[in-house]
């Protein structure tokens, strides 16, 4: 049994190739679509993400086994200057052997630490399952759910 301490997390963007994040993307969500695209496309979406997004990467064992990638973005909303961090989650996926391990939570929790809020489009099963666990506001929008996860 793998316990949350065992996990290595990776600061290094390129601790692990496109190769590895694509077999355990197609592994953990077979069905989404970006698997229909090419290979040469897959590489330079993650290539893209490596370089603007922030990436969490976790291992056992040296195989990659977690993976989150979020956009930062940030705004000053008001007459305050004060600037207001906030995430859009692109990818979060675990490697099913490792599922209910509070690997993605700790994930989410991690990033929270650095932003005042995430943005994400999930399934209604998904957010069900898993997202309605964090404190958030959310709507059904189009048969997705529109989720914003706060501090």
């Amino acid at each position: 049994m793998v316990s949350i301490n065992q996990i290595k997390w990776h600061k290094n963007k390129d601790s692990f190739s496109n190769n590895h994040i694509i077999k355990l993307h197609k592994d953990c969500l077979p069905k989404d679509p970006l698997m229909n695209l090419s290979k040469n496309k897959k590489f330079k979406f993650y290539d893209l993400a490596k370089k603007y997004c922030h990436i969490y990467l976790g291992s056992y064992n040296k195989s990659l086994i977690a993976f989150g990638c979020f956009l930062k973005l940030s705004f000053i909303p008001n007459s305050k200057k004060e600037k207001v961090i906030f995430s859009i989650l692109l990818y979060i996926f675990v490697d099913k052997k490792y599922q209910r391990k509070s690997l993605g939570k700790y994930i989410i929790n991690n990033f929270l630490e650095y932003s005042n809020f995430i943005l994400l489009v999930t399934k209604e099963k998904t957010y069900l399952q898993f997202y309605k666990k964090f404190r958030n506001s959310s709507f059904a929008f189009l048969g997705r759910r529109l989720v914003c996860i706060r501090k």
